[in-house]
């Protein structure tokens, strides 16, 4: 892609183990880039250090095809001076101290300037440098020197940030009128029809095929019975004012927990309930003996509670005592099922 530099900022120029006279910029994810420098070292480079480099000329396509124009070229040597015209090592980003390196000299090349003819591009091709950016490195550190001359470090690299866009490309040729196809013989008509059709065929059974209707769905299964509830703790429905429905109530929600409490898939569960069972029941007939009461409801469906009839001291009774005695365990008896008592 062919692209036109509208600004650049060359922040800093690092000594590399890159060949000499490279022009071939490196763009990175974040917008930077790396400008290989065509450089060359003066004679007396040994005593001097001095290394002379074009950094950028205009309206030359470096090797990815970027290119600018004199005036962008001019920004990029002016704001390399205000950027602080640094030198670093490799692209460390570490200053290197002006004792050692600086930049000795920063400036336009004039046509008249005979260090810069005779200069070819990676190609080998001559160039014409007038307009374009150019520095001279003075390397003052003798160590420095030594490895330029041992290739430690053998050319310049700048580095910074640009702003390019596209350029438009040439218009797209018009297209070229097609040559038409010779008519076709009767015989290749006849195996096109018949290809058709043969196609036509197929596509018909294919749209039969998908369009049938489906089979329909089974009904589906009739949901199943609910699960059968678990016993239910006794409800009281008698008369919270009543001491003996209370007390019977009592009794049945004991009974409940009991029940509850057992594991009728084990024998020894259900030899420990039965046990507490007859534990209940005792203690609440020497209850029910103690208040008069016999045969009295363990659990909900058992038979009321019978009242022992009173004897008379000093004596049998008499008829109107038994009818007394009668009439008495009998209203106790309906009021202890909640209803009320016989007159």
């Amino acid at each position: 892609m062919r692209r036109r530099i509208r600004k650049a900022e060359i922040k800093f120029v690092s000594l590399v183990p890159k060949g000499a006279n490279r022009l071939a910029p490196v763009y990175k994810a974040d917008g930077s880039f790396e400008v290989g420098c065509l450089s060359k070292a003066s004679e007396s480079f040994d005593e001097s250090g001095e290394l002379l480099n074009v950094v950028y000329a205009p309206d030359m396509r470096d090797s990815q095809g970027d290119i600018a124009d004199a005036a962008v070229v001019k920004g990029m040597a002016y704001g390399f001076i205000a950027n602080g015209a640094g030198i670093d090592i490799n692209h460390d980003g570490k200053p290197v101290p002006r004792e050692r390196a600086h930049i000795a000299e920063n400036f336009l090349i004039q046509k008249t300037d005979s260090r810069f003819h005779g200069w070819k591009d990676t190609e080998g091709k001559d160039v014409d440098l007038t307009g374009g950016w150019a520095t001279v490195i003075k390397i003052n550190d003798p160590d420095l020197r030594k490895k330029y001359r041992s290739g430690e470090w053998a050319g310049v690299s700048m580095g910074g940030t640009a702003l390019v866009e596209a350029e438009k490309s040439a218009p797209t040729p018009p297209t070229p009128t097609p040559t038409p196809e010779p008519a076709m013989t009767p015989e290749e008509l006849k195996a096109l029809q018949k290809a058709i059709s043969d196609g036509f065929s197929t596509l018909t059974a294919d749209l039969s095929k998908a369009l049938k209707p489906e089979t329909p769905p089974a009904p589906p299964a009739p949901p199943a019975p609910p699960a059968p509830k678990a016993d239910e703790a006794p409800v009281f429905k008698g008369d919270s004012s009543n001491p003996r429905q209370l007390q019977l109530h009592e009794r049945a929600l004991e009974a409940f927990e009991l029940k509850k409490s057992t594991d009728f898939a084990d024998p020894a569960s259900v030899r420990d309930y039965r046990a507490a069972l007859q534990e209940l029941q005792k203690a609440w007939k020497d209850e029910d003996e103690a208040d008069g009461v016999v045969d009295s409801p363990i659990v909900k469906g058992r038979r009321g509670p019978t009242v022992v009839a009173p004897v008379a001291k000093g004596g049998v009774e008499t008829i109107a005592d038994l009818q007394k005695a009668a009439l008495e365990a009998a209203n106790t008896i309906n009021v202890a099922r909640g209803f009320a008592a016989a007159k």
